[in-house]
């Protein structure tokens, strides 16, 4: 499986967005 940078780059950015927004909701639940 051969990735590009910029592939990389975006899979990365979504993987924070996921990270943020799961801490987002996770601090509204408590």
């Amino acid at each position: 499986m051969n990735l590009n940078p910029s592939e990389i780059s975006d899979l990365i950015k979504s993987r924070i967005q996921n990270m943020q927004l799961a801490a987002t909701v996770a601090a509204f639940t408590v």
